[in-house]
């Protein structure tokens, strides 16, 4: 059910301004970049913390998800470089 009702929040400490966007994926995952650098993944109902990369630039776009050759990547640009990480598949393992 769809209620609107705010689950839970991760506040950036020390932030001052929105950072880039954020992706969910129908797996339960948010991605979320911060403008300090930081790319994280997050469980999306528990709000739990699973991974994070310190990119060491500003990150100022929004994560997407694409597919290559059957895998899944996750994929943002942070000042001037573009990152990609693999997506782990438990089925394919």
């Amino acid at each position: 059910m769809i209620t609107g009702k705010l689950q839970w929040e991760y506040k950036l400490i020390g932030s001052r301004e929105y950072g880039a966007g954020v992706l969910s994926t129908a797996g339960g995952l948010l991605f979320a970049g911060s403008p300090q650098g930081s790319f994280i993944a997050f469980n999306a109902k528990t709000d739990r913390m699973l991974w994070e990369f310190n990119t060491g630039q500003r990150i100022c776009s929004s994560p997407m998800i694409y597919s290559f050759n059957g895998k899944q990547y996750v994929a943002l640009s942070t000042g001037s470089d573009v990152m990609a990480f693999g997506l782990f598949d438990a089925s394919r393992d």
